[in-house]
């Protein structure tokens, strides 16, 4: 990854929770590089599927969610996308319940088809998911939520996007329901100063939202061309575990289901004494 350096710059120096990198180009046997970037995070990604049928030396496409190990959520990776472009991860703890979080990076490239199959996965995902918890989607979208940006995107695709967005009544700074002002630039897409990248956000999490902002070319090391999206939210007074605290207790809120059978299972089981 060419751009390694200037991530781990921006992690540390924003000093995000979570982070959605989107077009990432690691095959599938590099996936793992992800978790290497910042010690601090782990990582769930996904990478195009074509990518196993590539020869050249590095992949296409590819969407990760980065996570700081420390957060005291039980995090579950959400599988069943039916998307090798989104990603999906289960955020839950007992006083905020679940926060369903999907990066994306739908398709760049001309079909309408293309993008309407990736963009009816999503919808069909945030239709069942609103229905337990709260729901975050973040990522490259390659069109505009934004009427001013449509005669310089794909309109078909943005007018798609808009009907999404507005639809399931999901917020971003562009819409009068939220009230947090963007801050920086009014655009993501520095080729055309248009905005393609976003973090949107269901209508009962809106309220949590502190801050929106884009982060201004020249303020951070860059090779991208897309500018880096922050939103601050506020969801627990101290949502992280203190490493280097060794009298905490073990942390129950994150086991499932299958940890307590195998446990009970290894309690039941005869011992072996030689």
């Amino acid at each position: 990854m060419s751009s390694t350096l200037c991530l781990a710059n921006l992690l540390e120096s924003t000093n995000c929770d979570l982070a959605i990198i989107s077009e990432h180009k690691l095959k599938p046997n590099l996936l793992s590089y992800m978790n290497s970037i910042d010690m601090r995070y782990k990582s769930i990604s996904k990478t195009d599927k074509l990518n196993d049928l590539c020869n050249c030396t590095h992949g296409k496409g590819g969407i990760s969610i980065l996570y700081k190990a420390s957060l005291q959520f039980s995090i579950e990776e959400i599988t069943e996308t039916n998307s090798d472009r989104i990603v999906g991860v289960e955020l839950k703890n007992k006083s905020f319940g679940s926060i369903f979080i999907f990066g994306v990076y739908l398709p760049a490239d001309g079909s309408i088809d293309n993008y309407r199959q990736e963009l009816n996965a999503l919808d069909d995902l945030y239709t069942y998911y609103i229905n337990y918890g709260k729901v975050v989607i973040a990522g490259d979208f390659n069109a505009s939520c934004i009427k001013k940006n449509l005669q310089f995107t794909n309109t078909t695709k943005s007018k798609e996007l808009q009907n999404f967005v507005h639809r399931h009544n999901i917020c971003h700074p562009y819409i009068n329901t939220c009230n947090t002002l963007l801050k920086g630039p009014e655009f993501t897409f520095t080729l055309k100063n248009t905005m393609l990248d976003y973090i949107l956000i269901d209508e009962t999490l809106v309220r949590q939202l502190r801050r929106y902002e884009i982060l201004e070319e020249g303020t951070f090391s860059t090779t991208s061309d897309h500018l880096p999206v922050i939103a601050c939210m506020e969801l627990d007074e101290n949502p992280h575990i203190d490493l280097n605290n060794f009298s905490k207790l073990p942390a129950w809120h994150k086991i499932n289901e299958h940890s307590i059978k195998e446990y009970q299972d290894k309690l039941c089981a005869p011992l072996d004494i030689n």
